[in-house]
Parts: structure tokens; sequence; C-alpha cells
């Protein structure tokens, strides 16, 4: 049932005896025009008296600083998104009702009363919305840099040089998920819920073990150290591998089913301790990585890049020395210009 609301206020009047007669002759013709309007105006009558407030007992609230404080709340920005269009129309209503209709020297009481069910029902809201809210944290690395980072289960990951990594700081109940690009060394601990490694084109799902993920250019290699890997495309895991240790695995996109090769994986990690190894890597490859882990920049003459592709181990050398082997291995020369930049070209351009 629906009541106006100056009916309500003849109620409220009536039941604190401040009602004047011409308002109670209006309020008696209504309440003999339905039997509804007769049990309302005695339910909150019953109410009222249980209450135990009566007309004499004026409320101790500071009514100014209570409808200051209620207008702060109903007004104020989260520094989230707004929790709920429905606690903000609440609010409002309530407002708007209590304005409207309450005789003044009630207003404190249902004003409390109103606070105290708002400021509920916002906290609950606001607790709710958040709770469901994914905070995430994302972490890069520059040229020459390298950084270690714990994930929230204690799992490690070190990110090599112009990489970028970001994850939830809070892993959800049904999974640890992170995305990668670049590479990074992981060594997850051992956990109910899958742990995934995320970069543009392969996915890759541990439960616990130890792995590198290499990803550029549309291009993913995962190879293991500890454990098992389910290695597979981002577009259908039914294209999948599995991977133990020692072994390497690549995806590219439009390859149909990753091939699994042999390879010494404590040789390719050394990179986190300053050793670069490759194998059969183009020079097209090659020279970006060098670029990123020495902070340099190096030019290479197109058309003796085709072909050319390196094998080798490179221990704390410095990139002076790293350039003077590749050039003497396919029979070129090392120059730098004027800002500095190294130019790698045919001897025979000279």
């Amino acid at each position: 049932m629906t009541v106006g609301s100056k009916y309500i206020s003849l109620c409220i009047k009536a039941i604190q005896n401040e009602i004047s007669d011409p308002e109670t002759k209006r309020l008696q013709k209504w309440l003999v025009q339905s039997p509804n309007n007769k049990a309302y105006f005695d339910r909150m009558k019953d109410t009222w008296e249980r209450m135990n407030f009566s007309s004499n007992q004026a409320p101790t609230f500071a009514v100014e600083a209570e409808w200051q404080e209620f207008e702060r709340m109903r007004n104020r920005e989260y520094t989230v998104n707004r929790p709920s269009y429905v606690d903000t129309h609440i609010l409002m209503g309530i407002q708007n009702v209590i304005s409207k209709i309450i005789h003044p020297n009630l207003r404190p009481v249902y004003l409390a009363i109103m606070l105290i069910v708002g400021f509920t029902i916002s906290s609950y809201i606001i607790r709710s919305y958040l709770s469901h809210q994914v905070v995430y944290r994302t972490c890069v690395t520059a040229d020459k840099q390298k950084l270690q980072i714990s994930f929230p289960d204690g799992s490690t990951v070190c990110l090599n040089s112009g990489s970028s990594i970001r994850f939830p700081e809070t892993f959800s109940k049904q999974k640890r998920e992170i995305n990668l690009r670049g590479e990074a060394y992981f060594e997850v601990v051992k956990d109910k819920r899958p742990f995934y490694v995320i970069t543009d084109n392969a996915k890759t799902k541990v439960l616990g073990t130890a792995f590198n993920v290499w990803s550029r250019n549309n291009v993913t290699r995962v190879m293991v150290k500890e454990g098992r890997v389910q290695f597979s495309s981002t577009t259908s895991d039914s294209v999948s591998v599995i991977l133990v240790k020692d072994k390497i695995s690549q995806i590219t996109n439009g390859i149909k089913t990753p091939t699994i090769h042999n390879i010494d994986t404590d040789r390719f990690i050394g990179w986190r301790e300053g050793r670069l190894s490759f194998e059969k890597c183009p020079l097209s490859e090659f020279i970006p990585e060098i670029e990123r882990q020495y902070g340099v920049h190096i030019h290479v003459n197109p058309d003796s890049s085709q072909h050319f592709s390196v094998t080798g181990t490179f221990d704390h050398l410095d990139v002076e020395q790293i350039l003077d082997s590749i050039c003497l291995t396919f029979d070129m020369e090392s120059d730098r210009d004027v800002n500095g930049d190294y130019l790698l070209q045919p001897k025979t351009e000279r």
C-alpha cells in the first residue's frame, strides 16, 4: 500500500498529540476511507509506543550536525568507481523522505536509524565491490636491467632486460595467471591452483616447477629446468605439448603442432648471471638481445645478416669482445659512429 506523505505526517502528529482540529478532521476522513488506512495508522502507533518515546521526550541528537554528516556521506566520492547505483539512490531516497514527511521533532530519531542503515548498506556494497576488483601490478625492466619479483603465493620470477610482466596482487582461488612480454625465469611453488604464463601467442601451464619463457615478435619458447610444463597455443589448447626437464619447444604464429627438442637448460638460463648462450640464433634475433643486455645500439648491413646464425656462449664478456667475435666468425668489421652506435659490415665494403 502506498501512503501519501501528507497522511503520514498527519499520523505522526496525531500520535504525538500535536495535531490541530482541521488536521484531525482530515485524518479521520482518511482513516474511514479504507480499513487499510486504519490498519496502517494502528501499526505506526503501535511501533511508536514500543519505541517508548513521548512528545515531551526530546531526542538528544545534534540535528544540524547529523544532517551535515548525512549530506557529506551521500555526496562522497570514492577513490574507486561508485560502488552501486542502488547505494546512491537509497541514500537520496532516505534523505528525501526524512525532509518531506517526518515531523521536525522526529527527524533526529529517524535520521539516526537511517544513517546506521545507510552506512551498513554502503559498507556492505563497497566491500562486495572491492572484493571482486582485481588490482594488477606491472613490472618493466629497461636495457641492462634485471629484476627479481615475488608473487603472492611465494613463487618467484627473474625478469630479463627489456621485458615486462603483469599479474594480480592477489591470485584468485581458481588459478594463478600472469602476462609476459620478453623473457623471464620462473620458480613456481606447488599449489592446487594451476599457474599460467600468458604471452602474445602461447600459454604455459604448470602446478609447480622451474622454467624459462622467451617471447618476442610473435615467437614464444619455453625450456624446463624442473618438473612438467604444458605448452600450448593461446588459440587452441588441443595444440599442446608436455615438456619435462631439459626440453624446449617453440610456438610461432601459424604453427600447427610445436616440436620438442633436447637442451642444456642450465646453460641457457645463465643470462641471470651475465652468461649469454645461443644455439643457431639468427643474427636478426641475436643483435637485439645484445642491445638489451648491454644498452647499446648496433646497426648491421642488411645484406650481411640474411643467412647468419650464432651458436656459442659469451661468459661475462663486454660488448666489444662479443662484436669482435661475431666479426671474426662472419668476416665482418665493427666501427662506431659519432653517436656511439656500433656498425657491423663486411670487410670487403670498406
